[in-house]
Formats: structure tokens, C-alpha cells, sequence
């Protein structure tokens, strides 16, 4: 008889879609005692209809925002990352609601001892708990990716990963006897001060939220500081030889007639570089990745409205001769 009650109960109580409803709504993080929306920009209680089953580990209890500690908090952010702690605050918090800004992944690069271990949209295919390797089940991703790492790794020059990347760099070195420009002095204790005191991290979630309703007024667009640019440019420049040669040997000019074969342009960067391993395809698709329109001819494959740049007059002694 109970298994019988049992059956007929499964029919209108079993949830079969529930894996797809656990911790799906990413406007929502949630803690032991309550959850913050960033919809509604708010905390509230959990209710059962939020499917929470995940939650950051501790209770945020009565806190408070507090000056002294956010003051605290951004000396100590602001002695780590310099001119890119507003850009970094601005795309972590991100993180609260990530599938508005799953876009780019960001790169913390710097030796090591630099404080980095302080600060530690589209569907995914993964392996589900206890299954096959073969038995993947798609997820929204609804985090921000972030590496650490004291050297870059090699991205290739794949144009979509290079347009995503943002390197943030942390300039500094914490040491015992700060002797350089970048050296500070290191506090060994400061990690254990951070972990132990739970203001810290809730004062640092509130800085976050402030910062997602900031970035939701600028509508998801972050302008990237110079010390973020020129990381970036730095680590683009390493690994796509071919796009660095490019922009300084030609320009973009949009000009319809202004054309130059693909067998040119590898003939060129050969000779420049003494790279004769890189073939026509990688060459060209390097520089079609940024965009630019190619085209065929009669004759051969062009690329339509570039130009090679004029050659710099060279100017010889202080006599002034110029040779042309």
C-alpha cells in the first residue's frame, strides 16, 4: 500500500527538470542567512522557489557598511594594483550577475609575491558528477574567468581569444627589505588579519554591489586604463608577431583601391622577420581576424584598403643632407 501512495504521489510531487533549476539564476548570491539580487539590488531572506543549494560559506548576519574598513580595503587593493584598481573592481563585479559580461577573461600577471593570491554567457559542455566522460550535460557559465599566473601563458594569435583578453598587471613586489621603485615592504601577518575577520570580505562584497550598479549604468562598457592597455598590447604583441609587424609596416586605410596581394605580404613579412615558417593561411588569417576584407581576383587573393606605409626620409649630420 505504500508503495502504491508512493507512485501515485511521485506523479504530482516528482520535479524531473530540478538539476536545471539548482542555483540557475545568476542575479542571485546567496549566503548562509539571506542572498543578495542584483536585479532588485537588494539582500533578502531565501525562499524556496530561489533553488538555492550553493551559498559563499558564512552567514552576512547585521553588517553594515563601514568607512574605516572600506578605507582599510582600498589602501590595501590600491598599494597592490596602482592605476588599475577601479578597472579591476568594476569587471570583478561582474562576477554578481556574469552572464551580462561573460565577453572577455582576465589575465592578474606579475612575479610572484605580488599580492595576487590576496585577491583570489554562453553554454558550456562538462562532465556531470560520478558520469562517463562521454555523458556531458551544457551549462550556463556564470562566473568571470580569471588566471593568475607570473608569466602569460601562450594564447597563439586565434583573434577571438585575443580580442577577449585583458591582462591586469600588479606592479609591485612585497619584499622583506624594499631596495626599487616597485618593491614594498611585505606583512607577513596580513593574509591571516584578512581570513580572520569576516568584516573585510562583507565589506568587499558591499564595494562589489556598489561597483555592479555602477557598471550597469555604464551599461556593461569599461574603458581600460594605460597600465591595462599596454599590458595587454605587450602580451598581444609576443604572441602575434604577424599582426605587430603589420600595423608597423602598413596602413589601414579603408580605401577600396589600395590593395596588396597575400603573396606579397607573406613575400614581405619573410623577408622583415626571417620567419619562413609561417605560411600564407596563417598570415592571412591573422589579418583577417582583424577584420580586414579580402578579396579574389583574377590574378590572385588581395587585401582590399591597405597600403604600405611611406618610407621615412633619413636625415644624415648635422650639416643636413638628406638622402631621398
Amino acid at each position: 500500500m505504500i508503495k502504491g501512495i508512493y507512485e501515485f504521489l511521485s506523479e504530482y510531487l516528482a520535479d524531473l527538470g530540478i538539476d536545471a533549476k539548482i542555483d540557475a539564476n545568476p542575479n542571485l548570491t546567496a549566503f548562509d542567512d539571506c542572498l543578495y539580487d542584483c536585479e532588485a539590488d537588494a539582500f533578502r531572506p531565501i525562499t524556496a522557489d530561489d533553488y538555492i543549494s550553493t551559498t559563499c560559506g558564512y552567514a552576512f548576519g547585521e553588517y553594515k557598511h563601514s568607512e574605516e574598513t572600506r578605507a582599510e580595503l582600498l589602501e590595501l587593493l590600491g598599494g597592490i594594483l596602482g592605476s588599475s584598481l577601479d578597472y579591476f573592481l568594476l569587471t570583478q563585479s561582474a562576477a554578481l550577475c556574469a552572464t551580462k559580461f561573460m565577453s572577455d577573461f582576465y589575465i592578474w600577471v606579475g612575479n610572484g609575491g605580488n599580492g595576487k593570491g590576496l585577491l583570489d554567457g554562453d553554454e558550456i559542455l562538462v562532465r556531470d558528477n560520478y558520469a562517463r566522460s562521454k555523458d556531458m550535460v551544457s551549462m550556463k557559465a556564470t562566473f568571470v574567468f580569471n588566471i593568475l599566473c607570473n608569466d602569460v601563458p601562450e594564447v597563439g594569435t586565434d583573434g577571438g581569444i585575443q580580442r577577449r583578453m585583458k591582462v591586469i598587471p600588479f606592479p609591485y613586489k612585497f619584499v622583506d627589505e624594499p631596495t626599487l621603485p616597485h618593491e614594498k615592504p611585505k606583512d607577513p601577518t596580513l593574509k591571516r588579519r584578512l581570513s580572520d575577520n569576516d568584516k573585510y570580505k562583507k565589506e568587499m562584497f558591499i564595494l562589489l554591489t556598489e561597483k555592479y550598479q555602477e557598471l550597469v549604468s555604464k551599461r556593461y562598457t569599461v574603458a581600460m586604463p594605460d597600465s591595462v592597455m599596454t599590458a595587454t598590447r605587450d602580451v598581444e604583441e609576443e604572441n602575434n608577431p604577424v599582426k605587430t609587424w603589420f600595423l608597423a609596416k602598413y596602413d589601414i586605410t579603408g580605401n577600396d583601391a589600395h590593395r596588396v596581394s597575400i603573396r606579397d605580404l607573406h613575400d614581405a613579412y619573410g623577408v622583415d622577420t626571417g620567419d619562413r615558417r609561417t605560411t600564407n593561411r596563417q598570415l592571412s588569417k591573422v589579418l583577417s581576424d582583424m577584420m580586414l576584407q579580402k578579396k579574389k581576383t583574377k590574378t590572385c587573393n588581395v587585401f582590399v584598403g591597405i597600403r604600405e606605409k611611406p618610407a621615412e626620409t633619413e636625415v644624415f649630420g648635422g650639416a643636413g643632407g638628406t638622402l631621398h
